[in-house]
């Protein structure tokens, strides 16, 4: 069914990436998932239009658990003050909604 932001805007957060060099995304899985192929990724824009892949993709497709992308360098060009969101593809051919508990973005 495509790509959804998580919350809509308004679960959007300004974060100072400035001094990270490092960054993951871990997810508290609920009880219900999503078919294979979706996921959930972090997003930053430097500019209010465009949007960037921050983390990597994190399955959805699992319930009850902790799923974590492990950590990754920062991606180039993250280094800043950014707006960060977070959105999830559903590679299903139906609506269906996927059950987050917790969203957690860490940096070092």
């Amino acid at each position: 069914m495509g790509t959804y932001e998580v919350g809509g805007s308004y679960n959007r957060d300004q974060i100072d990436m400035t001094n990270a060099t490092a960054v993951r995304l871990l997810l508290n899985m609920a009880s219900n998932a999503l078919p294979s192929g979706s996921y959930a990724q972090a997003q930053y824009t430097p500019d209010g239009t465009n949007w960037y892949p921050l983390s990597e993709e994190v399955p959805v497709t699992t319930t009850n658990g902790l799923y974590s992308s492990g950590w990754q360098g920062l991606p180039s060009g993250a280094n800043g003050d950014y707006v960060v969101r977070i959105v999830v593809f559903n590679a299903g051919t139906s609506t269906a909604q996927v059950g987050l508990r917790q969203i957690h973005l860490q940096f070092k």
